[in-house]
């Protein structure tokens, strides 16, 4: 399936070590988009890696702990898997876009990477991610598809709500969002909390127990125009998912809430 893959999609492969996940140390990348070179390479027992960035026309949303990729699914929608790597973690890989933030940060901590390679057409940054069927070098276990890669359409599009929330984190760079002025926060169970999310504009219950709603912030400045940036997690935790680390945004979805003056 890989290598039925690499011919349709023209991707440049970069072969790597047995059982590693990098090139030959000190040597040049040997970068090759013949499916009968990475078929001999992967028969003798090298992995195999995919060059992202435009030459492939393919970035992946690497991140490094699944509690934390389900969260980010619940409020800024889910992102098809498209190989479960040889510890279990997901790559999602979704199409190449210029100016892609190099990390992906969640409630102002970095949780993941975009391994994008070069941000703009003509800049070098070279950055690959391991291929089915290559075997990790920790667990010995070997990469899988989770999605066929034999469709035209692969890789789809980073939905919107993904790409405005990486940039906007990317120019925030903000330290974990603090509430301002809570008032006996403490005194309100999740279920009131949830109640009150439900009273604002948009309010709706999520599958992963989340109810969002609209963040007046963000309807403020003209966009939240599906009226659910803002969002209770199933923990009690609030916050707008379009920016988080902003301050302006969490007072205001707190005022809406009742638990910030």
């Amino acid at each position: 399936m890989t290598l039925a893959a690499i011919e349709l999609h023209r991707w440049d492969i970069v072969l790597l070590e047995a059982r590693l996940k990098r090139p030959p140390l000190g040597r040049p990348w040997c970068v090759t988009a013949d499916s009968w070179l990475v078929e001999e390479h992967v028969r003798r027992g090298g992995n195999i890696g995919l060059v992202c960035g435009p030459s492939s026309d393919v970035a992946v949303v690497d991140i490094d702990e699944m509690p934390v990729g389900r969260e980010m699914g619940a409020i800024l929608g889910a992102l098809a898997v498209t190989v479960v790597t040889g510890s279990g973690k997901a790559h999602c890989y979704v199409r190449w876009k210029p100016g892609l933030p190099a990390k992906i940060r969640w409630h102002g901590q970095i949780v993941g990477e975009v391994q994008r390679g070069p941000i703009r057409v003509g800049v070098a940054n070279q950055q690959q991610v391991v291929l089915p069927p290559s075997v990790h070098p920790d667990t010995g276990r070997a990469y899988r598809w989770a999605t066929c890669p034999l469709v035209e359409e692969m890789p789809p599009a980073i939905p919107e709500s993904w790409r405005r929330y990486l940039l906007a984190q990317d120019r925030i760079r903000a330290a974990p969002p603090r509430p301002a002025r809570p008032v006996s926060r403490e005194l309100l169970s999740v279920d009131e909390l949830h109640a009150r999310a439900l009273s604002q504009p948009g309010g709706k219950r999520r599958a992963s127990g989340a109810v969002k709603f609209r963040c007046p912030e963000c309807a403020a400045e003209g966009h939240d125009l599906h009226a659910d940036n803002a969002a209770v997690m199933a923990s009690g935790r609030w916050g707008c998912a379009y920016a988080p680390g902003n301050r302006e945004h969490r007072r205001a979805i707190g005022k809406a809430l009742g638990v910030c003056s």
